[in-house]
């Protein structure tokens, strides 16, 4: 990040019990609520969030209790080491009839293998030359300005989040793996998810194309996309490790799609079978498939090895699929520091910080319906991303 430039001509310096002042008015009232609410501001965090911490976690409320315990579930904390690591059982052992007087030979227990994934960190600097603290006298100015700019910052960390989670081609720069490539269509031997080779066979995530939706008239039904997603969804379920809890999340135009297969049905069969809802926070928009929630967000894009500029939906276990945090750096906020008196270069500065890693300890029972012909009613989000 380039230093700031700065005018050459100062008059004066920042008061003490003014920065003082500002500090108190900003980092204890609204680093607190910024942690606790960090996950309500897009559809795929909110999702994650009623995963991890329910509903009240959803709708914004701040006394939902310490962030940092969760169901284990979408969004996950670790306090202490350099890694968090996972253990993959590739084989299982086998079940015998035993007769009345009969002998077993000990069996051996096979370690299994691992994987691990080591934190990033992150940072949001925001810098305000001293300048304009001098020539915006008065605490209320003042104190607009200051908001404003956390405001911001704290806005741009959670956009950030989700594109950094996401894998979407606007993530910060050296960004961890995200979800358009650990759950991916092109899996080879150059490419690691959780220090794994992703072309281990029982490590491959389920990936299908879907060239035509189908449907179309004044009853238009995708009739072709639905029994894709349907034939999908169960066989993700068949892998070994698969809960009943999948999410399905999707690019604006594949949810739409589904949401014209719900308005078909309404409309000439008068069912509602498909515009029911599985959450019980109202404000994720979402439809439900086979009684799972399908959500869709602007950051999703296609997976790695997908046709560009095509639509895609991800069939995700939250159970073994998320994001993990250091606990003790949870989106830290340093509120405001003013230029020390010796200082050239002047002008107060706050920073937000957060080390997380986006990841994935089953791949096998994750899935993705990819290459869906772009839906002309909204922008199709373009699959092409850095390969890095």
């Amino acid at each position: 990040m380039a230093v700031p430039t700065e005018p050459t001509i100062y008059d004066g310096t920042a008061g003490v019990s003014k920065n003082t002042t500002l500090l108190t008015h900003t980092a204890a009232k609204y680093v607190p609520k910024f942690r606790e609410v960090v996950f309500t501001n897009t559809p795929f965090l909110k999702s994650l969030a009623l995963s991890a911490f329910g509903k009240k976690a959803v709708i914004g409320d701040t006394s939902f209790g310490d962030v940092t315990k969760t169901s284990g579930k979408g969004i996950t904390f670790n306090k202490g080491g350099y890694q968090f690591e996972f253990p993959l059982m590739t084989t299982a052992p086998s079940s015998y009839q035993v007769s009345r007087m009969d002998n077993i030979s000990p069996q051996h227990n096979d370690p299994g293998k691992g994987g691990a994934y080591a934190w990033t960190r992150f940072v949001v600097p925001v810098y305000i030359p001293e300048e304009f603290m001098l020539d915006n006298v008065g605490s209320g100015r003042l104190m607009d300005r200051f908001k404003t700019e956390m405001k911001l910052a704290q806005m741009a960390a959670i956009r950030d989040l989700n594109y950094i989670i996401l894998g979407h081609a606007s993530a910060p720069t050296d960004s961890p793996v995200g979800l358009s490539k650990m759950v991916s269509v092109t899996q080879t031997t150059d490419r690691t998810v959780g220090g794994i080779d992703v072309a281990e066979d029982w490590w491959k995530n389920q990936y299908a194309s879907c060239t035509s939706v189908g449907g179309g008239g004044d009853v238009d039904r995708p009739l072709s996309l639905l029994r894709k997603m349907q034939k999908h969804l169960l066989t993700i379920r068949a892998m070994s490790g698969s809960s009943n809890e999948q999410t399905l999340v999707g690019t604006p135009g594949a949810w739409q799609y589904y949401d014209r297969a719900r308005y078909a049905d309404q409309t000439s069969n008068g069912m509602p079978s498909l515009s029911n809802k599985s959450y019980d926070a109202a404000d994720i928009d979402h439809l439900v498939f086979q009684g799972r929630p399908f959500i869709y967000d602007s950051a999703v894009t296609g997976p790695y090895g997908a046709t560009a500029s095509t639509e895609s939906i991800y069939f995700l276990d939250y159970n073994e699929f998320g994001v993990n945090f250091k606990a003790n750096e949870y989106f830290k906020v340093e509120g405001w520091e003013a230029p020390r008196a010796h200082d050239v270069r002047r002008f107060h500065q706050m920073n937000i910080w957060y080390r997380c890693v986006p990841y994935v300890t089953n791949r096998r029972i994750q899935g993705v319906l990819h290459s869906i012909p772009a839906n002309s009613d909204a922008a199709a989000t373009a699959a092409t991303i850095p390969t890095s």
